[in-house]
Order: C-alpha cells, then structure tokens, then sequence
C-alpha cells in the first residue's frame, strides 16, 4: 500500500513540474487557427444533425413542454422544429397514402344523405332520429325506427320528470287521418264503428265545434263489442258561433251543411286496418250504385298515384304505372301502409300519415318550458296581396283573424308564467302562431325549476272555437311553411356574422310563422274514474300535445331541450302509462289485432331467452303448475270459466256496467250479490273480460304474464289475523302416459316439453288445475314509485269476478310465473 501511494506522489510531482515549464507562443497564426476550428465546428454539426437513435421530434422534447395541441397545429412547437415537424408529418402522410385503406374507410358512403335516404325506406325515420340515436338505444317497431330507451339511467327520471318536471316524447308515428264531408254523414259512419255506450263518441256536442279533442275505441263495421280496431282520438276543424252545427237533427239536404273536416289520430299498428274500415263503412252506409268508390295510393319514389276505381278493371296503361304498383303492394304488405286518398259519396278520406310532428309533454312544468321557447309572433294588418307576399299576410288579412290572434297571444303569455296543464279546461285545443323558436335560444341549456310565487287561478278561461281555429288545417299553408323555411346553413351564416357572440339573432320580418296546435291532456282526471281508484294524485301524467308541420320537427325539439325537458322514449312511456293507471295501446288491448300482434311478438321473444338456457337452469312450467307460461290466453281463460266451448272474447267498456262492477267488488249488501248474478246473466258478459289495476298489499313485485287467482277463506282469515303463514303452490307431478312413453322411449322428457312448448298454441296445464283458480292475467307488472309496491294491469273474466264479490276489500292473489308463492294484492277496476 506504501509503495503505491509513493507512485502516485512521484507522478503528480513531475506532471505539476512539467506544466509550470509550459511557455505560451508570443503570437498566433489567425489563417491556421480559423481554419482548424471551422473543421472542428463542421465535424460538430455532423455529428448533431446525424441520428444516431430513430427518434420522433416530440421524444427529444422535455416532459415540460409537451402539448397536446402539438399533434394539430404545428404553430404550437418551438420554432427552431418547426421544419423538422412539417418534414416529419409529411413523410407519414405520404406513408398513409401509400397504404390500402381500412375496412371502414371502404364501407363508408359517398354520399352520406343518400345513403340516409336508403335506409328510410323500408323503416321510417322520424325527424328526430339522428338526435336520439346519438342517445338512445333504437328498435324497430310497426315500420318505423323508433327511441326505445336512453343510454343512461332513466327509471327512477321517469318518474321524477312527470311529477316534478317535464318529460319530453316524440310521438310523430302516430298516424293522422283527415276526414272530410257533410257533418250528418260522417257522424252516421262512424255511428257504425263505434257505441255511444263506451262514452262519447265523435258525434257527441262537445265535440263538434272544435275546441275539444276526443278519444274512443273503434269497432270493425257493426261488430261491437267484438273485434276492436284500435284507440283512436279525433277533433273536429274549429267552427265559428254563426255555424249551424247539426247536432241532434241531421239534415236532408247537402246544401243546408257545410263541408266539416275531421282529423284522426292511431296507433301505427292499427292505421292499415282502421284505412279499411273507413273505406268500408262509408262505401256501404253512404255511397250510391251511381257514386264511384276509388281510392289512390301513391308511392313516395314516384310522383305517379295508382287510381283504383269500383268500375274500372285492372288495365296496364304503361311499364312505369306497373312498377309503382308492385312497389305499393309491397308496402301494404307490411302491414303499417295504406293509401292516401279515397272517396264514398260526398265522404272524402285522406292520410297525413308523417306529414305532421307531434311532440308530447307531460308534467307540471309542461307550460313554463312551451312559454320559454316558444313565441306568439306579431303580425302586422298589411293590404299587400301579391302572390310574393307570406301567407300570414292573407290569411290575417281580416279584423276577426288578427282581433282573434292577439287574444291567443296575451292568453299565451299568461299561461307560460304561472299555470298548470291541470288549470286549463280538460282536453282544450288551442291553435296559435309562433316565430322560428332558432331565433330565441339561449346560449346553453336551462333547467326548468317551478315558481315558488303562489298565483290565483283565473277561471274565466273556456274552451272556444274561436281560440282553437288555426292555420295548420291548410294544406297549402303547411306546404309554404315547409318549403319557406330557413335552412340550417342559412341560420349558421347567421350566426357566425353577428356582431356580438352569444346575442340572440334579430328577427326578420319575412321570417317563417308556423301554425301549431296545442291540446290539453288531463292525465288521470277523467268524469269516469272510479271511486276505489288506488291512483289519488289528481295531477300525475298531466301535460300538452304540440301538433306541428313537417319539416319543422328539429327546430321546435331542440328548443324544447335547451328549456329543461327531459327526454324519453316507448320504454318512457310505458313507465309513464303504468304509474298514472291508463291502458297502452296496443298491449294493453288483447281484443285487438294490434295487441294480438305484440303478444306473439313478446311470447317469441321470451321463449327465444328460455332455450337459449341451459337446461338446468330454466323453470319447469309444468312442475310449477304454470298454465301459459309466455302469454296471456283470455280465450281459454273465458272458456274454462263458462264450461262452454266460446270463439271469442271482448273487453267490456260500457262505462255504466264498469262503474256499477267496481261498486259491487267494493260492497258487502248481500242484495247487491242478486244484483251481480242478474248482471253476469246471460248474453256476452260471458265472453267478456275485464280492466284491472293490481296493487300488491305487502311484498312481490307483479310481473307480465302473472296469474291473478282467488283466495280461498283460510288465505282471508290469515291476512285478517295477519299471520306469517304463506301461501303456496304445491309442486305438481308430471304424469306421462304409457303410450306416449312407448312412442317416445328415445326422447328425453325435457326435450318433449320444449317440442310442447315451441309447438303448441294451447296450455301446457289445464287452467283448473291450480289450487286457487285462475280468473285472469296480468299484461303489465312493474314496481310504481308513486304507491312504493309493485302494481300491475291485466284482465279478468266478468263471471271469474262474481266469486270475489262475496270479498269486502277485493282481495286477490298473485302468483307469478317463476314462483310456487301467492302475493296478496288489491284489485280495481278501470273504467
């Protein structure tokens, strides 16, 4: 260790003696010395711009000054890269071209609208649709593409918009039928499809002058109380008080009447069957031997109508009309499609099938949210008559028009502030006119609170003609309004000139006006609810109806949305229709051909789940005593009860035997037992059915398909006592015959009852062979946050209920399909 510690002081020594030796040169050579550092300052340079690594220009940058905006906008890097950047991005676009392009890439249209325009033929979109689609799950249904359910939680929503708030719906696959003629004709047609002892019916007073909207089941053509067609709602085209209207005495002759205009409004499901009808009844009742019955069906890829005349044979004029032909047959075929015109005597039918928008609020804050984004327009008396002019110019033209809109615009503007749908008169149909709502949109999306001020409600508010008359009943008028209208490229430009951003545009006076109607809906509050309804909120499910012309479907919703309507779609309404004890068209409607539809489809779909389990893990109907597992079979139902072999069944809708059943469940008089088996009697009450609302007394939510049975005594006695002791179904036995066992030795017994269930249309079990009976099902089952239980609506059989009628407090079991227990639960009827 010495000796190297030594070494290490000798050779500092003689290195310190060497440098103190070093002399500095008394001068320099500046050729020399510049000419070495440039070869030393170039070598430097190749050495730098040389990659020795493959790197990005962004991997040689420090963390710190790494942006995100770099990867868009090449101003955003330091400048002494900027160069290489642009090199680089270069390079890789180049690289990108060279590549072959991605599946995606080759699937996408060129032209995007066409490709829109192609997948609307066979599934109608609404105006809508791109909107919800960005949001909601979308399904097919009765040949349209429709918002079945958004993307995110809307259950509980539902619930709190229709109470609290407002929940928005677009409803515009409703069909509208326009039916015109003497007033005394129409009324004697529909006289036909319809009873006046289900309530009032189009014919009814109050209807006739156009200031109430109506609704009604119709019938197929004297065939009441069997095969129903559908529900549909109707108003007659405003009358003014001078009108004569003919309510009580039909008149004679057609000059002592006018032309009246009906507008009907159906489920798409039920618009083919209903066009039929209509055609049929006023063909049979009104139409002459002289009168040609025609109607025209007319394609929307050609402009060339198919003319069908009662006198005319099926002769080809040409190749083109023979095309439009089949192109129309196909579209009946499905089933949603029918023509466009027809004609029977001085009757006159047309569709306006999607060529209106319908929107539907419901909810307390329904009026503040129509009041903030929709604006009466100001019309000025001008003379102008050119055929330049608007049409608000003309039509306003006369004192009692423009007197009449004023005092729908100062009506208006007291309603948007401080009222309730529930405050206006029931069903009331007012017809305004508004300004372009894109011009009165805030800058972002308000929520809709309630006002905490307290206001008087002013009663002298009536329904009138003259506050119901609209612009919207013109064809020509709709037709202006659509084609007028501002396009979006157009309101853009706009708005990106204005001078401040954010400032609400100016209104121009050649902007659009566009007729609209709006109709009161009173939700439950109806002259007809029974008196033991377990439903009490007087204002659950209230709200409006807008009714507006096509093409203007966009602008009206987006300002509805930037207002605070929550927006929901058909599970939306199903939630909605459940919470406030209404029927839902079509499947709540078994007696239909729309509702006898749905339930195959649903019966499908859930025996589609069923085999897709395993087979360990599925229900054993036949164990578990279930009769019809999938659907609800009101004609077995009816026949077992009756002991009779019936080919139908129908819903009872006489309002006054609906009111005096829900008395008879509710009493205890043993004279009014008398009374029950003289109304059950003889005639179709055997055959008839019943609308129930089932509210569960403790636990068990209801479900679809459930069986509503009776109770036996000792069921009552331990709900009196309130005794723990459930009620259940014992398992049953599955007995298979030594024939059938012969027959099938191969088979297993799961894969016989798969066969019986895939194939047969009947029961799997005899509906007497449950320990309680069964007197009816239930078509809808959910949990209500409006009774905190599960309810439920179904149907039972009118001789089924006799047996409950001994019962105080209508109590009945319910036994779901999955389950051995009963519920107990309370059952009213719907009138």
């Amino acid at each position: 260790m010495c000796d190297r510690n030594n070494r290490k002081r000798k050779f500092s020594n003689v290195e310190a003696g060497d440098q103190s030796d070093i002399a500095l040169p008394p001068s320099v050579n500046i050729t020399r010395y510049a000419e070495s550092r440039s070869q030393e300052i170039a070598s430097l340079n190749l050495h730098v711009q040389t990659k020795t690594v493959n790197k990005m220009v962004l991997e040689t940058l420090p963390k710190h000054m790494n942006r995100r905006a770099m990867s868009h906008d090449i101003r955003r890097w330091p400048r002494r890269l900027r160069q290489l950047v642009k090199k680089q991005y270069e390079n890789q676009v180049n690289k990108r071209l060279r590549r072959p392009p991605s599946r995606k890439h080759r699937r996408r249209p060129n032209n995007l609208l066409a490709e829109y325009t192609r997948r609307k033929r066979k599934q109608v979109w609404l105006e809508t649709h791109i909107w919800h689609a960005k949001r909601f799950h979308m399904t097919k249904k009765w040949g349209y593409h429709l918002a079945k359910e958004p993307t995110s939680k809307s259950t509980r929503r539902t619930y709190t918009s229709i109470t609290k708030y407002c929940l928005l719906q677009d409803v515009s696959f409703l069909c509208c039928i326009e039916v015109s003629g003497l007033q005394s004709e129409i009324t004697l047609g529909f006289s036909h499809l319809s009873s006046p002892a289900t309530g009032p019916g189009i014919g009814a007073k109050c209807y006739l002058n156009g200031s109430r909207e109506g609704s009604i089941v119709l019938y197929k053509y004297d065939q009441y109380p069997f095969d129903a067609v559908g529900l549909v709602t109707f108003f007659w085209k405003p009358v003014s008080t001078e009108d004569s209207i003919s309510s009580q005495e039909p008149c004679d002759t057609a000059e002592s009447e006018n032309i009246r205009y009906l507008w009907l409004w159906c489920h798409p499901s039920c618009y083919n069957l209903l066009w039929q009808e209509l055609v049929k009844v006023f063909q049979n009742v009104i139409s002459t031997p002289e009168d040609k019955v025609f109607e025209t069906v007319t394609d929307k890829t050609s402009d060339t109508p198919n003319v069908k005349t009662s006198d005319t044979p099926n002769i080809k004029t040409s190749s083109k009309p023979h095309r439009t032909k089949e192109k129309v047959s196909s579209k009946l075929s499905n089933g949603y499609s029918s023509g466009s015109a027809a004609k029977a005597g001085q009757v006159f039918l047309k569709s306006l099938k999607d060529k209106l928008v319908r929107f539907r609020l419901t909810g307390p804050l329904t009026l503040k949210v129509l009041g903030n984004a929709i604006n009466v327009s100001s019309i000025n008396k001008t003379s102008s008559d050119s055929p330049e002019s608007p049409w608000w110019h003309s039509y306003f033209s006369s004192e009692d028009c423009l007197m009449s809109h004023e005092t729908k615009g100062k009506l208006w503007q007291r309603l948007g502030e401080a009222y309730v749908p529930t405050e206006l008169p029931q069903h009331w149909i007012l017809g305004l006119t508004v300004l372009d709502p894109r011009f009165r949109l805030p800058s972002k999306k308000q929520r809709a609170e309630p006002s905490l001020e307290a206001h008087e409600v002013d009663q002298s508010i009536e329904a009138s003609p003259e506050l119901s008359t609209s612009p919207l009943w013109d064809e020509a008028i709709r037709t202006e309004v659509k084609k007028t209208k501002l396009s979006e490229q157009e309101f853009n430009k706009m708005i990106s000139e204005s001078v401040v951003p954010g400032y609400q545009l100016h209104l121009l006076d050649s902007s659009s006006r566009i007729p609209m109607l709006l109709i009161q809906r009173p939700g439950i509050q109806s002259l007809f609810q029974p008196c033991n309804s377990t439903f009490a909120n007087p204002r659950l499910g209230n709200g409006c109806d807008i009714i507006l012309p096509a093409g203007w479907g966009m602008a009206f919703w987006i300002a509805l949305v930037y207002q605070g309507a929550q927006v929901g779609g058909l599970s939306e309404a199903y939630r909605t229709s459940l919470e406030v004890g209404e029927l839902y068209f079509p499947f709540d409607y078994p007696d239909t051909e729309a509702g006898l539809d749905e339930m195959s489809v649903i019966k499908t779909n859930k025996l589609g789940v069923y085999m897709r389990r395993p087979p360990s893990k599925r229900p054993n109907f036949e164990r578990l005593g279930i009769p019809v597992p999938f659907y609800t079979d009101y004609l077995s139902l009816v026949q077992e009860l009756n002991k009779d072999l019936i080919q139908k069944f129908c819903v009872l809708r006489d309002r006054k035997k609906l009111i005096a059943l829900s008395r008879l469940i509710s009493s205890t008089n043993d004279s009014k037992l008398k009374i029950s088996k003289h109304f059950v009697g003889d005639g179709f009450y055997k055959q008839a059915i019943v609308p129930v609302i089932v509210e569960m007394v403790s636990k068990g939510v209801p479900e679809h398909c459930s069986m509503i049975c009776v109770p036996l005594k000792r069921d009552l006695v331990n709900l009196k006592s309130k005794k723990a002791a459930e009620v259940k179904e014992p398992l049953h036995k599955v007995k298979r015959g030594t024939k059938e066992c012969e027959e099938n030795k191969k088979t297993k017994p799961s894969r016989l009852f798969e066969d019986k269930l895939k194939t047969g249309t009947g029961q799997l079990l005899p509906l007497s062979s449950t320990s309680r009976k069964i007197i009816g099902f239930l078509t809808t089952g959910r949990y209500s946050f409006l009774k905190a239980s599960g309810v439920g609506i179904g149907f039972c059989s009118v001789v089924g209920l006799q047996e409950l009628l001994p019962n105080s407090k209508s109590i009945i079991l319910v036994r779901s399909i999955k389950s051995l227990e009963y519920r107990y639960a309370k059952l009213s009827i719907i009138s």
